[in-house]
């Protein structure tokens, strides 16, 4: 197995779903957690950049919507790639205005083999600057 390079922000306000990414990432990433939009943001702000971030949309304090208006907004985040997952519909407005923003929309529950798949295909194509 290669050593593990690549680092992950999971930001999910469900701790049962947390615990899960966690138990499945972790093996292959660094895998950093918060529970919601603020956490996220005070950890993005305090300097660190992860590689990807995989957030849901609907959580309390700041949902995936604005987290993902702030990092469009910081030119240090700007490049990071989103996968946005959410137990919304596909067609809902909401999902349609992620998928037109960011690309990838995952509707949960999520197929681990989905998951790896579109982390490993978002990494692939992430050019560091």
């Amino acid at each position: 197995m290669s050593p593990i390079t690549n680092s992950l922000l999971i930001i999910e306000d469900e701790l049962t779903t947390r615990r899960l990414l966690t138990y499945l990432l972790e093996p292959y990433y660094f895998v950093h957690c918060v529970e919601d939009g603020m956490k996220a943001k005070a950890w993005l702000t305090a300097g660190n950049r992860p590689d990807l971030i995989i957030t849901d949309i609907e959580m309390p304090m700041m949902n995936g919507l604005e987290l993902i208006d702030l990092l469009k907004s910081k030119s240090r985040l700007r490049s990071i790639p989103v996968i946005v997952m959410s137990s919304l519909n596909e067609k809902s407005a909401k999902a349609q205005k992620v998928i037109s923003g960011v690309g990838v929309f995952l509707q949960k529950p999520i197929e681990p083999k989905v998951l790896f798949w579109r982390i490993e295909q978002m990494l692939a194509q992430t050019v560091i600057l």
